[in-house]
């Protein structure tokens, strides 16, 4: 499948966390020759061609050195401990007031994650624009998940640790994919142990 950036969608890559369960910064972790944060940046340039935000916290200078050749804004939180809400607002900020139609969320550490998924996830969005578009696994809607340009001023208003996910469940209708790739991710030594044997358990 080839990817066409939608011209009118945007990205918001949050890149802010502190890694304390993996105990070294997820962002940079590298898989088959290249840092996670830099494929979550080439994903998402290729779905979101209205503009890409990177938020950073943690290990802010390091992560932004890594992605210095993209085309991308950074967001630095500098709140970040404060909680998930705190990293997506300051990255939705950057949105606000711009002529998108809608705002792509996703996180850093989901290195299976790829452009066919989120082509799929931009197609399903696609059939109802006004209402979200979120990836399913394990049962659960979550990221990445696609928000309208209509829904920025609920994802600014987020508190403490609630994320994106959290809003999906206040709207009536949400379409939805199955993405299982986007089930696995990167918290604990273990989790980079099976990614590095290229056998991660996405069940």
């Amino acid at each position: 499948m080839i990817a066409v950036p939608y011209k009118s969608l945007a990205g918001v890559i949050l890149a802010a966390g502190g890694s304390r369960r993996l105990g070294q910064p997820k962002q940079l972790c590298e898989w088959e020759g290249k840092p996670l944060i830099c494929r979550a940046v080439e994903t998402s340039l290729a779905i979101c061609g209205a503009d890409v935000i990177v938020v950073t916290g943690a290990n802010a200078s390091e992560v932004e050195a890594s992605i210095y050749s993209y085309p991308v804004r950074i967001a630095r939180n500098l709140d970040w401990e404060m909680g998930m809400s705190v990293s997506l607002r300051t990255g939705i900020q950057q949105l606000c007031g711009t002529k998108i139609s809608g705002v792509l969320v996703m996180l850093c550490d989901q290195p299976l994650l790829d452009v066919d998924d989120l082509t799929r996830l931009v197609s399903v969005w696609q059939t109802l624009p006004d209402e979200p578009a979120a990836s399913v696994y394990k049962g659960v809607m979550r990221v990445p998940a696609i928000f309208p340009a209509h829904c920025l001023p609920a994802l600014m208003m987020l508190q403490g640790d609630m994320g994106a996910r959290s809003l999906l469940d206040t709207y009536p209708t949400v379409s939805s994919v199955e993405i299982p790739s986007a089930a696995f991710d990167i918290d604990t030594v273990e989790d980079l142990a099976r990614l590095n044997a290229h056998n991660p358990d996405i069940n």
